[in-house]
């Protein structure tokens, strides 16, 4: 289990949240936004971050992996930097992680997602079971 804490405030060209609305609101949009492009319930949805911070956190998944398994893992790749590509300043990072069902049920995903204003525009999946 994968489980990242950040209380940021920021979008991807880390400027202030918008459309006034306050973090956990928003955050609450962006859970029903994201369970509904997965079809599940989410557990954790952690943003909006900038895009340094998640390059942050896909370096350190990917040194844990690479420790643990004793081998080189690239984490986020051309995935990673496709989604970058598709960024426009007004879209929003955050991690997400499905509920505990998901898991048991051996469907769970955690990652990424790129949402421009109440739309997914790209995903970026770190653990599936």
């Amino acid at each position: 289990m994968l489980v990242l804490i950040c209380s940021c405030k920021q979008s991807v060209d880390n400027g202030a949240l918008g459309r006034g609305q306050d973090t956990m609101e928003r955050q609450q949009e962006v859970r029903k936004v994201i369970g509904s492009y997965f079809h599940t319930g989410i557990d954790i949805i952690r943003g909006p971050l900038t895009v340094r911070e998640v390059e942050d956190e896909l370096d350190k998944i990917g040194e844990k992996r690479s420790h643990e398994q004793g081998r080189f893992i690239i984490v986020g790749g051309p995935a990673w930097d496709r989604l970058k590509a598709n960024l426009k300043r007004s879209d929003e990072l955050y991690f997400y992680r499905s509920d505990e069902q998901t898991w048991a049920e051996l469907h769970g995903w955690a990652g990424y997602v790129a949402i421009r204003e109440s739309t997914v525009i790209d995903v970026l999946p770190v653990a599936i079971n």
